[in-house]
C-alpha cells in the first residue's frame, strides 16, 4: 500500500475521532471571550458566567475573575455586528484603577462638600469600547465615553439645589461625567466604611436619609436629569 493511501487512511481514522488532519477546534462562546481577556491583558482569566441582557438583544456580557483583582467581577460585554463581526469591551483596566477613578470624584466632590463619602461603582459604570492596556485613570476618565455611576453622601442640607449646581460645574472643570444618588444623611461618619460590596446591605429601609437626588450628566457635562426625592 503506497504512503499516499496510508496517509489518508490515516485522516479519515483521526477525523473521525473528532481531530486531526487541519481540523480545528470550534471555540466556545465562553472560550473565546477568555481568549480575547488573556490576549489583551497578558494573564489567565476564568469565566464565572453570563449575565443578564435585555430581551431580544444582539449582545451579551460575560463575568470574568482574574487572580490579579481577586474578588472583582469583571465584565465583557460581547456584540455582534450586522456584517457578523463579533466586538468585545470590557472593564478589566476600570477595576485595575478603581481607587484612582474614584479618588477624581472626591476631588470634585471635596470642592463643594465638607464632609462626604464617596462609592465608586464600577459595575454599573459606562466605559469607551477601545479601553485598554497603557491607560491611566485620567485617560478614561476624561473620555467622554466614560460615564462613572457613584453614591454620594453628604451631611449638609442647606442650599441643595446651589451646591448640586456647584458640584456639576466643578465635575465640568474635571471633564468627568458621573451619575448616581447624592443622599444627604445626619451622620455620615456611620457610612465610612461603605464600599461597592457592601452598599446595598447598608442603605436598606426607610429613614437613613433625609434627602437624596438621582441623577446623570450628559455629554456636555449638563445634567440629563436631577431628581430630587
Amino acid at each position: 500500500m503506497s504512503r499516499f493511501l496510508v496517509g489518508c487512511m490515516i485522516c479519515l481514522i483521526l477525523t473521525a475521532g473528532g481531530s486531526g488532519c487541519g481540523m480545528n477546534k470550534k471555540l466556545s462562546a465562553e472560550e473565546k471571550a477568555v481568549e480575547y481577556m488573556e490576549k489583551k491583558y497578558e494573564e489567565e482569566f476564568q469565566f464565572t458566567g453570563w449575565k443578564k441582557t435585555a430581551f431580544g438583544s444582539s449582545s451579551k456580557s460575560a463575568g470574568m475573575q482574574s487572580d490579579s483583582l481577586p474578588g472583582k467581577n469583571i465584565r465583557v460585554d460581547i456584540r455582534e455586528t450586522e456584517e457578523g463581526n463579533t466586538i468585545y469591551s470590557d472593564n478589566y483596566m476600570a477595576y485595575r484603577l478603581e481607587e484612582e477613578l474614584s479618588e477624581k470624584i472626591e476631588e470634585v466632590t471635596g470642592t463643594v462638600y465638607s464632609r462626604y463619602k464617596i462609592v465608586l461603582r464600577i459595575s454599573a459604570s459606562e466605559f469607551p469600547a477601545n479601553m485598554g492596556p497603557g491607560e491611566d485613570a485620567t485617560d478614561i476618565s476624561g473620555d467622554k465615553g466614560t460615564l462613572l455611576s457613584a453614591l454620594i453622601f453628604i451631611e449638609e442640607d442647606e442650599q441643595r439645589a446651589e451646591k448640586l449646581e456647584a458640584w456639576r460645574q466643578s465635575a465640568e472643570d474635571a471633564g468627568l461625567r458621573v451619575k448616581g444618588v447624592l443622599y444627604v444623611v445626619a451622620d455620615i461618619g456611620k457610612y465610612q466604611d461603605i464600599d461597592e460590596e457592601n452598599y446595598q446591605s447598608r442603605i436598606v429601609g426607610e429613614g437613613w436619609y433625609k434627602e437624596c437626588c438621582y441623577f446623570a450628566m450628559d455629554k456636555s457635562y449638563e445634567f440629563y436629569y436631577a431628581n430630587w426625592r
